[in-house]
């Protein structure tokens, strides 16, 4: 049942002050840097502050957590930075969870295993579920095929090297050991794999929060995970508003006691995360979105000015506030590729094979190849009939478009030229 809004406090069971603590039903963060007062200060001179924090905290600070410099350079040409924030917004069902579990894949395998190149970045991923849709058992199905995605490849590549043909010898790291798993019999090669994903899913970290106040202890409190577990490497919340618009109806009494309130806590979680060195994944749902670009064509009479307009819609408000708004660093669109979008050409791995629905509402049978016919909604589809997506990121004041599709294992990229 919902909670009725406070007539005394902006939130029912929270404190609201202008102080820099956040406190929850009696929870307070458990990293607080102990405070010194100088002397002058108790008699009346200019007060001298030292923080201090313990020497394991100080510890797991210098401790050099795995790199991500190697993670998707599709996406993050250079690879993401520590302390880098990543939001990613779109609507509903444009791949938002997909991207974030095919980071996490990438994140949890490790750089080499067997004597293949497998190309991970071997850390730990801290995955927060507030919209609940996380399943485990995909994610080890992602984790499974992936893995027997690149054994397939590194065994057709000893192939070619046995043959005297040319090969990938990015795959290779230890010939003899590669040569000692494929000669392993089937159920042993299938255990072998099976322990593999159990490993790698050690490093995975879920914490599931059901409620406003339950994420927001997660985040504050992430700290002493973080101090306990020197492998993490990525931080994964999908999504950060879940539980914004539930916050406004029934917890604030206005829009800037709200965005205070969220301030607070974002101010002490990235802390968390730039302090530790860290990688922050977010999701977010779009509050407005851009008019599709296949609308601009079936409305011609709009003049220059509106259609230039229409460009600027994908400009959002930043409802999670200005707290959070500073401390993003690069910034994800995904949204549903259609034909009209000129802005950038497909590569070659995708060009000419795609098909374009005609008609939503006609049969399978009206789809045309290669071609772009009158249409209601746009639905552009790959040569292996899977739906297309666009993902334009910005980051440091520069943008480039990406389109990808998901598949079972992680999401295929095809670059522009």
């Amino acid at each position: 049942m919902a909670d009725s809004p406070s007539n005394s406090t902006p939130f029912k069971g929270f404190t609201h002050d202008n102080s820099d603590e956040v406190s929850i039903m009696s929870y307070s963060s458990p990293w607080r840097p102990k405070t010194l007062t100088s002397p002058a200060h108790t008699a009346g001179g200019p007060a001298l502050n030292v923080s201090s924090e313990s020497g394991i905290a100080l510890l797991a600070r210098l401790v050099a957590r795995p790199s991500l410099s190697d993670l998707d350079s599709y996406l993050f040409p250079g690879g993401p930075q520590p302390g880098d924030v990543i939001e990613v917004t779109g609507n509903m069902n444009y791949g938002k969870s997909s991207l974030g579990l095919h980071l996490v894949v990438s994140v949890l395998l490790p750089r080499t295993w067997r004597g293949i190149n497998i190309g991970g970045c071997g850390g730990g991923v801290v995955f927060v579920d507030s919209d609940l849709h996380f399943s485990i058992l995909h994610l080890e199905n992602m984790l499974q095929r992936k893995v027997k995605k690149i054994l397939k490849m590194c065994k057709d590549a000893m192939k070619r090297k046995k043959s005297g043909y040319s090969f990938d010898k990015r795959l290779i790291d230890d010939e003899n050991s590669i040569q000692e798993l494929l000669h392993f019999d089937k159920m042993n090669f299938k255990n072998e794999i099976d322990n593999f994903v159990k490993t790698c899913l050690k490093s995975f970290f879920y914490l599931k929060c059901t409620d406003s106040s339950q994420f927001a202890i997660t985040l504050l409190t992430m700290d002493e995970l973080l101090l306990n577990k020197s492998n993490i490497s990525l931080i994964v919340i999908d999504s950060i508003s879940a539980y914004y618009w539930y916050d406004r109806a029934y917890r604030s009494e206005s829009w800037y006691k709200l965005e205070q309130y969220y301030s607070k806590i974002w101010k002490v979680f990235i802390g968390h995360v730039k302090r530790h060195k860290l990688v922050l994944f977010s999701t977010r749902q779009s509050l407005f979105q851009k008019r599709p670009a296949y609308d601009d064509c079936q409305t011609k009479s709009l003049n220059h000015a509106e259609e230039e307009e229409s460009e600027e819609g994908m400009t959002e408000y930043e409802y999670m506030g200005r707290e959070w708004a500073s401390h993003v660093t690069c910034r994800i669109h995904l949204s549903m590729f259609n034909m009209n979008d000129t802005s950038f050409p497909l590569s070659d791995q995708n060009p000419k094979s795609c098909v374009t629905v005609e008609n939503l509402g006609s049969s399978p049978g009206t789809a045309s190849v290669g071609g772009v016919a009158k249409i209601s909604e746009p639905a552009v589809i790959s040569d292996d009939c899977r739906q297309m997506y666009t993902a334009e990121v910005s980051k440091n004041g520069k943008k480039h478009k990406l389109v990808f599709t998901i598949h079972e294992d992680g999401l295929k990229w095809s670059p522009p030229l």
